[in-house]
């Protein structure tokens, strides 16, 4: 990417990044927004934490960035912007927190280290992740999560304008992982500063991220908004067991007796729209169902203390969707999708695998991908333009 190609568009990070270390190489333009969050995904030696590093100031590369309209690196090996003057807050793999510091005094050690007034003061930092109960504890005292919120809550207290988060839940178990996560989607949510999310495990990236970068052996594979990048076949072919589709739904209806709730697909073109009203907003049809107007799109999900009207993030994976020629009669999989073909590859890894790309008839904007064998193909005589209908088990989709 030339300098002049480059649109300086105030809410973007865009550059040209190369690094060479012994037999690696990370060659990648990059172009991420400057709101939400960027997910940074692949496999061991992709050079994810190497990019982070990069965009940090940490790391020496030949290339050229640019943060909004500043400059923090021109073109080749040139004038490079500090780390400490990039304001970037970094929260690394493992905490990294003054052993001799209460949890408090490395919050305030990071407090007097910012140089510009901070969106967060130090007592919303703490209400946000949950940290009153923690202040007076010292490293060792605290476990592995718990290290991690205060990595997280120090970062922000140095008035960053950018989160950077390399790997953060690598070293914690899954228990330490589920009770992370919610705090990341608050801030998310709550917090207008973009993030740069590192991590090997998709199933966090597509909870949280909103754009994505996919790498592999230090080359771009694919970017963009998450929804288009994981409707891809060729995505799906690299990601392999992580292949799936993400993308948002709007609960409708929950009913208590069965633990379910039913989300209406929204399309990728609409805004979500996030409303903190309870379930009696709707319609109350008994005790245990709270029902918005029906949807022909919608989908059967666990309930996880959804809401009516709450908006979802929905990933289903490629593995878990089977392919029916006729609707499904008398089936225990409530999850059936009218749609069509569009799309057909090859998986180049594994001969007796094709990937299926159908386009939601109610939804034409939204896709989901099928694994299936070449048999079930054939069998099924099934090509570009086929009519279908899609079968996903409720236990199956993540959300």
């Amino acid at each position: 990417m030339k300098q002049s190609e480059f649109n300086n568009n105030n809410y973007q990070i865009q550059g040209d990044i190369r690094v060479k270390k012994n037999n690696f190489m990370l060659d990648v333009s990059i172009n991420f927004p400057l709101n939400g969050v960027t997910g940074i995904f692949g496999h061991s030696g992709a050079g994810k934490t190497t990019l982070l590093r990069s965009i940090a100031g940490l790391e020496a590369f030949k290339g050229q960035l640019f943060f909004g309209e500043s400059c923090w690196q021109q073109k080749g090996y040139g004038k490079s912007l500090p780390a400490h003057q990039r304001s970037i807050g970094y929260v690394f793999q493992d905490a990294g927190l003054f052993l001799h510091l209460t949890a408090e005094g490395n919050l305030r050690f990071a407090e007097k280290r910012a140089t510009e007034k901070s969106i967060i003061s130090f007592d919303q930092v703490v209400e946000l992740l949950s940290l009153n109960k923690l202040l007076n504890n010292k490293p060792e005292q605290l476990s592995g999560g718990e290290k991690q919120r205060v990595a997280i809550a120090r970062a922000l207290l140095i008035a960053p304008k950018i989160l950077l988060l390399d790997e953060p839940l690598a070293s914690l178990g899954r228990t330490h992982k589920e009770d992370i996560l919610p705090y990341l989607e608050r801030l998310k949510g709550e917090l207008n500063i973009p993030m740069l999310y590192v991590s090997h495990n998709m199933d966090e990236i597509a909870r949280l991220s909103d754009h994505i970068l996919l790498l592999e052996n230090g080359n771009k594979l694919a970017e963009g908004p998450i929804h288009q990048v994981t409707s891809q076949l060729a995505v799906s072919e690299q990601l392999m067991s992580d292949a799936g589709v993400v993308m948002e739904g709007k609960v409708t209806a929950v009913h208590d007796d069965w633990h379910l709730v039913e989300a209406a697909i929204v399309s990728s073109t609409e805004t979500p729209t996030v409303t903190n009203e309870s379930a009696s907003s709707g319609i109350v049809l008994n005790k245990s169902i709270t029902k918005k107007p029906e949807l022909n799109n919608s989908l059967w999900l666990k309930n996880n203390n959804f809401t009516v009207d709450k908006t979802v993030r929905i990933r289903i994976l490629a593995k878990d969707v089977s392919i029916s020629k006729d609707k499904p009669k008398l089936s225990s999989i409530l999850n059936q999708l009218p749609g069509s073909i569009v799309e057909i590859l090859n998986d180049k890894h594994d001969q007796a695998i094709m990937h299926v790309k159908v386009c939601c008839n109610e939804s034409p904007d939204q896709f989901v991908i099928a694994s299936i064998t070449k048999k079930s193909l054939e069998e099924l005589a099934l090509s570009v333009g086929s009519s279908v209908w899609l079968q996903i088990k409720s236990v199956a989709v993540i959300a």
